[in-house]
């Protein structure tokens, strides 16, 4: 048993039993039982981690197949969908995915920027309130560089109406929503804003 405390949510598991992390970096961790959160955006948690871990831990490591790229998901019309949520992030995936759309995802304001300007996707959603880079100032820098691009903002902070029209006034949104958005929401919004055809 190889027992860590979570970086996210405190918690402790044991990191055998957990499954691998999906980031998209050579030396991945494991995922949270609880929130699914992994030891990746923490350099200094992440060498903690494989410096205590297990021989069981560094072969399986080993073995693993390496992560999927976000050329994997390329398919157009193409979604960035951005929240530090991991879990809301998983289930974007499968719901934009299932829909026929390509998919990427970013963790991060700074993140998504990065990836916008490298895919170029037709659809960004991206959270209000992310670390590094505030996903309204992304959405601001975005369609500066991008003006095409369709840029959604959802919120379960910022739901005043006054925040509603600063988003459209100054930070150049095409929508501004509040959280939750379920799946069935989700799959609308993308449709709504992107087609297939």
């Amino acid at each position: 048993m190889y027992r860590v405390e979570c970086s996210s949510c405190g918690k402790p598991f044991d990191a055998e039993k957990a499954q691998d992390c999906n980031c998209l970096q050579p030396m991945r961790s494991v995922r949270c039982p609880n929130c699914a959160a992994c030891f990746c955006k923490n350099k200094q948690k992440l060498d903690d981690f494989w410096r205590k871990a297990p021989a069981e831990l560094h072969q399986r490591r080993k073995s693993a197949p390496p992560p999927a790229s976000p050329e994997a998901n390329l398919k157009r019309p193409l979604v960035l969908f951005a929240d530090d949520d991991p879990t809301g992030r998983a289930i974007a995936t499968r719901v934009i995915q299932s829909a026929g759309y390509g998919v990427i995802v970013a963790a991060d304001g700074e993140e998504a920027l990065a990836l916008a300007r490298e895919y170029l996707p037709e659809l960004i959603i991206t959270d209000a309130l992310m670390p590094r880079l505030d996903g309204r100032e992304m959405a601001r820098t975005i369609k500066t560089e991008l003006p095409s691009t369709k840029i959604v903002v959802i919120t379960s902070v910022y739901k005043d109406l006054r925040y509603k029209t600063e988003a459209f006034r100054n930070f150049a949104v095409d929508a501004y929503l509040a959280k939750p958005i379920n799946p069935a929401q989700l799959r609308e919004l993308v449709m709504r804003y992107v087609s297939t055809d």
